[in-house]
């Protein structure tokens, strides 16, 4: 008889941790974030050589050209950029913007930047992977649920490793971990294609 009163008492105990748990978990603010995503440039390899935090939600503009300005100070040999948006930046004089393979579909016949409609800018990108920065963070998005929970620098710490994690995968030769451009594209997770309305 004595036996089974510890054994209630200590199931009342439990019971009792898990309700105030509980409440706990209710009262628990939610993680604050004030990031609206990142900003990777990769190069025709996959290798990741700029990332930044976007300060507003689709500066896009303004960060691939503060991103590509970076990058040209080690390596001022780029010519061509290649960008799902190309014809909404007023790329610097000696840089050529093209508009990935994958986004091209959606832009206007009228897009300066579509490799469809430019000969010249198809012969830039033939044979070049264009959804290259597209793979990569698509495989980075795989991490969300656990870079969404934390706080913003634990975050950027969480993005930074992932960025030297995927770096020496490249240059060993290593890319089973990107995810493949016939399944990026199948529908499920694929980006949503931006539709142009510049004119050429």
């Amino acid at each position: 008889m004595k036996q089974k009163m510890k054994t209630g008492k200590k199931m009342q105990t439990k019971m009792t941790k898990m309700v105030r748990m509980k409440k706990m978990a209710k009262k628990k603010k939610p993680v604050k974030t004030v990031s609206h995503g990142y900003f990777l440039s990769c190069d025709s390899d996959g290798l990741i050589l700029d990332v930044r935090v976007m300060a507003e939600a689709e500066d896009s503009s303004k960060t691939a050209l503060s991103s590509l300005a970076d990058v040209r100070k080690n390596n001022s040999q780029i010519k061509t950029v290649v960008y799902d948006r190309a014809c909404k930046v007023k790329w610097p004089k000696g840089v050529t913007g093209v508009v990935d393979l994958f986004h091209a579909r959606e832009h206007t016949p009228a897009c300066k930047a579509n490799p469809y409609v430019k000969k010249d800018l198809w012969t830039l990108v033939s044979g070049v992977n264009t959804s290259i920065a597209e793979q990569t963070f698509a495989t980075f998005r795989q991490h969300a649920r656990v870079t969404n929970t934390l706080s913003n620098e634990r975050n950027r710490l969480w993005v930074l490793w992932l960025c030297l994690v995927h770096n020496k995968k490249i240059r060993d030769g290593d890319t089973d971990h990107l995810i493949p451009t016939s399944i990026r594209f199948q529908g499920s997770g694929s980006s949503i294609p931006y539709y142009c309305t510049e004119a050429a």
